[in-house]
């Protein structure tokens, strides 16, 4: 499987929905996006972080994994939402997923739209954490 769709699968079990995922489903995602970014090199974070600071939405989103799951750089939560967001801005969808997720506690408002935004297109765990 391509890592952007495992990506993509995995990054709703990582979070969960705060609604109605169940926690075993969430914690087998975490440690398999945890395996993925501790087996990634230094170089390979490097040429990913390039990516990331070039506009590319996906590389942004992994890199907001890794500062939200402190791998490869030192755990960051604030980190990990702006590189979220700038992904989400872009209409990368698990980086919305992702985004409105994590703010959903901090701004319920923001969190659901969001949320909304990631449903509309088609994303199947932002519609059902939303339905």
């Amino acid at each position: 499987m391509k890592p952007h769709i495992l990506l993509s699968l995995l990054v709703y079990f990582h979070h969960g929905c705060p609604f109605r995922c169940s926690a075993n489903s969430r914690k087998q995602a975490e440690l398999a996006v945890s395996a993925r970014l501790k087996t990634m090199s230094q170089a390979e974070f490097k040429e990913l972080a390039a990516k990331a600071h070039t506009g590319d939405a996906e590389a942004q989103f992994w890199i907001g994994l890794a500062y939200e799951d402190g791998q490869l750089v030192p755990k960051d939560s604030d980190g990990a939402m702006q590189w979220f967001l700038k992904s989400a801005e872009q209409g990368y969808v698990p980086a919305q997923r992702m985004y409105g997720l994590a703010s959903v506690s901090i701004n319920p408002a923001v969190g659901e739209r969001w949320m909304q935004r990631a449903g509309e297109q088609g994303d199947a765990e932002a519609q059902f954490c939303l339905g």
